[in-house]
């Protein structure tokens, strides 16, 4: 009602509908508190605070709470990423400094107690606006994609709009660990500290420190490889279990150069392990074989991102 509604006294009706048993809304950050109540192989729908985008998550039979759909945050030059509600936990060293588009709210050497923010140097944009000169990462800047929401990559599939068949945004390992420059993980087994995960998860650790192998674990546990250490190659039935219920990796492929190669016929998903100064461990699958800490591409590619809770 405004200046322009004449005085006087109206009526209307109105319809009020309580639900008895509202299903309750699951947040992203608040992993630590609604984890720990689910079955194994429960599923169920989460909100990221940062972009209020909602992900399928499950708790599976390794025990832990796994994203079952790809990371789908869009990098921003105008979004400042805070340890509040970002996989943010390490300043002051290894690169996530001021040079990097990192700031602390209490400018303590490690920012102990206070808040850390991260400024993204690229923006997602497109797939079909990649070319050859916003994908080569000079500087180690960070570039990501968006990737074929919607098409369905995760053939078979029993319903081809399920977000669980969505690629969405593909990562290079630099912008996958937040980071504006990631020159500073050389050496092997490192783990990088820091991710685009939201708070309380992080990326998957592949290597064999620090309670690593996490995807051969996960695969494992359900009968897709042999053992769970570093097994490669399928046990009896693992490719469709991989691609299926609960799991729903997708075949997403990869973005290098220019391109999008790969759709539909092998996932990559990267991992927080450090092999060298160029390449780091990440998952590779396709029909005829699962790799869980593979090594043979640059960490320049483009891949997606499956975040593990912490």
């Amino acid at each position: 009602v405004d200046a322009t509604k004449p005085s006087g006294t109206y009526t209307t009706n109105i319809n009020f509908t309580a639900v008895a048993n509202p299903t309750p809304l699951y947040y992203m950050q608040e992993v630590s508190t609604w984890c720990p109540t689910l079955e194994t192989d429960q599923t169920i729908e989460a909100i990221d605070t940062r972009d209020y985008k909602t992900y399928y998550v499950a708790k599976l039979k390794d025990g832990n709470c796994w994203m079952t759909e790809n990371l789908d945050l869009d990098l921003s030059t105008n979004q400042i990423l805070t340890s509040e509600d970002t996989d943010l936990n390490l300043y002051g060293s290894m690169g996530y400094d001021g040079n990097n588009g990192y700031t602390c709210s209490n400018n303590s050497d490690n920012c102990e107690n206070g808040i850390i923010s991260f400024t993204p140097e690229r923006n997602t944009i497109l797939s079909s606006n990649l070319n050859s000169t916003t994908w080569i990462n000079k500087d180690s800047k960070p570039s990501s994609w968006q990737g074929t929401e919607g098409g369905c990559p995760n053939n078979p599939s029993p319903d081809c709009n399920d977000g669980h068949s969505y690629a969405n945004n593909y990562y290079n390992w630099t912008a996958a660990i937040a980071s504006n420059n990631s020159s500073s993980y050389t050496a092997n087994n490192t783990i990088a500290a820091n991710s685009i995960c939201p708070a309380g998860w992080r990326l998957p650790n592949a290597a064999s420190m620090e309670d690593g192998y996490e995807f051969s674990k996960l695969f494992y546990a359900y009968g897709i490889t042999n053992n769970n250490t570093n097994g490669k190659g399928y046990a009896s039935g693992g490719f469709n279990k991989i691609i299926n219920d609960p799991l729903w990796f997708v075949r997403s492929g990869l973005v290098s150069v220019d391109a999008l190669y790969d759709l539909s016929e092998i996932g990559y998903y990267w991992s927080s392990a450090v092999i060298s100064s160029s390449r780091v461990y990440y998952l590779a699958f396709y029909s005829g074989n699962v790799i869980p800490a593979n090594g043979n591409l640059g960490r320049n590619d483009g891949f997606s991102v499956r975040c593990v809770a912490r």
